[in-house]
């Protein structure tokens, strides 16, 4: 008897297990579709006209950005996405829908990403496209390897994105209704929504029914990671997890948890500040803050690095008119990354910034990194544009990826900022102690400017000046500040031009 009620007890854990993981995984899908339609019901009040223009792609950003299971959002005309907020104007041609919904969504699966590796799946609802993950993502336990997952079209009994481990695959439950299969050695939930054509299934072998209550709730926490539903006890703990980085940098970007400081650039010969390197802070509500060199390589790898780029720059534009009012020859440099420099869209984003700040083009400067210039072909067409539009170009870390002399020579930069690995070294017997001596000397020979970065001795600071550099930044002249700090530090510096006492309001 007792057999027979631990046997009961263990079938029933079963059932319960696999309802709520299907049930999860349709939640999931079902916000997927709300947030589709949302997005398109917002996109509604944009002139068809205008869609693809700068209010259009504006839209499009704070829906992508508001939005937490669409990694991307564009506009579509017949079945060719004409812009969107990850390819900006540049057109992308997505060939018949796999299928069309019951509500008459278009379809498409099995979708490139714009490296030609990751697939998505593109839902349109009218002209409206969306794009998400075309595949469950791993699980995160060695047991719940052993699930099948899917979600389908209930009216055209389709699988739209599934997982498999084996199990039978989701067409054979698309067809079901609604209920808890036990066959072929393994145990079924399947699940319809109310409000869509959306199903979803979860199958899990019944010879793992006696180890179940060891990993159920293991699993739940997995897969409430894995569906974007997580439970509040198991949120800190996801807020925390890497795997779960990219959707928490997007919920920081909504929730205006990241901020920017301003490290001062410094005229070498006279003192004064010239400029700043505007640099983005993520700081957590419980007080974690969050390094850079953690979530930055987090946002490249996950594709969303252009919304954080995007807010850098809209916290920014607030700021720098009150800096130019104070020196009007002061410059901001604002970091861009590779995948930055390779948008089609990002000539009109640095454009915008510069109509809705004021700033002056010739006060910006826009800093990329030695690896945006791999693809040195689109790398070049970006520069060039920006360069047109008066904005200065600087290559960032300059010595530690790609560059050599004849290609420093082709591309179209104005200044180079000489990695602190080499200003640390100099004056050393280390092996990269005369590096920084030969790339200011390159930089001369062509015409480019240079800045140091990562003083912090006067040391150092000497010996690049009797090298030639004009312009340095670092801890030796002051940590990054807050935009009330260094307003008082160009007051103070203009109040001493003057011979007079800085007063700050």
């Amino acid at each position: 008897m007792a057999i027979m009620l631990a046997r009961h007890e263990a079938i029933q854990r079963e059932d319960q297990f696999v309802r709520q993981v299907a049930g999860l995984l349709l939640a999931r899908a079902e916000g997927t579709a709300e947030q589709l339609r949302a997005g398109a019901q917002r996109m509604r009040h944009v002139p068809s006209a205008e869609r693809c223009a700068d209010a259009g792609m504006d839209t499009m950003r704070r829906i992508n950005l508001s939005s937490t299971m669409l990694q991307g959002v564009g506009h579509l005309s017949g079945n060719v996405i004409r812009c969107s907020t990850f390819s900006g104007t540049r057109s992308i041609d997505l060939g018949p829908p796999s299928m069309t919904s019951a509500l008459g969504n278009r379809i498409w699966s099995d979708v490139p990403g714009l490296d030609g590796e990751e697939k998505f799946i593109a839902v349109a609802r009218g002209d409206f496209v969306a794009i998400i993950h075309a595949a469950v993502p791993p699980s995160l336990t060695e047991q719940l390897q052993q699930l099948s997952l899917g979600v389908f079209s209930v009216a055209r009994q389709q699988v739209v994105l599934e997982r498999t481990s084996g199990l039978a695959s989701g067409s054979s439950w698309a067809s079901r209704p609604a209920g808890i299969y036990r066959e072929a050695g393994s145990v079924t939930a399947v699940v319809h929504s109310s409000r869509y054509d959306i199903g979803a299934y979860a199958s899990f072998p019944t010879a793992s029914g006696w180890r179940l209550p060891g990993v159920a709730m293991l699993g739940l926490v997995a897969l409430s990671l894995l569906v974007g539903l997580a439970l509040s006890t198991f949120f800190v703990k996801a807020m925390r997890a890497r795997t779960s980085m990219p959707g928490l940098i997007r919920w920081g970007l909504r929730n205006g948890e990241f901020k920017i400081l301003f490290q001062p650039i410094i005229d070498l010969a006279g003192g004064a500040t010239t400029g700043a390197e505007v640099l983005v802070r993520w700081e957590r509500p419980d007080g974690e803050v969050i390094s850079p060199e953690t979530f930055i390589p987090v946002a490249e790898g996950a594709g969303v690095i252009r919304l954080v780029t995007a807010e850098v720059l809209r916290l920014l534009e607030p700021d720098v008119r009150r800096l130019v009012d104070l020196k009007p020859d002061f410059y901001v440099s604002v970091n861009f990354s590779a995948d930055d420099i390779h948008w089609p869209g990002i000539v009109g984003q640095v454009e915008r910034f510069l109509a809705r700040s004021h700033l002056p083009a010739a006060n910006l400067v826009i800093e990329a990194t030695e690896r945006s210039f791999v693809d040195a072909e689109r790398a070049q067409a970006t520069l060039r544009a920006l360069r047109t539009a008066g904005v200065t170009i600087a290559i960032d870390d300059f010595g530690t990826g790609y560059s050599s002399l004849a290609y420093l020579a082709r591309l179209s930069v104005d200044c180079i900022k000489i990695d602190r690995l080499f200003i640390q070294s100099l004056g050393t017997e280390s092996a990269t102690s005369q590096v920084a001596a030969r790339i200011i000397d390159m930089a001369r020979d062509l015409g480019i400017g240079t800045i140091a970065e990562g003083v912090e001795t006067a040391e150092q600071a000497r010996l690049l000046q009797a090298l030639g550099v004009s312009r340095v930044q670092g801890y030796f002249y002051d940590e990054p500040l807050g935009l009330a700090a260094l307003v008082a530090r160009l007051e103070e510096e203009r109040a001493a031009e003057a011979g007079a006492p800085a007063v700050t309001v």
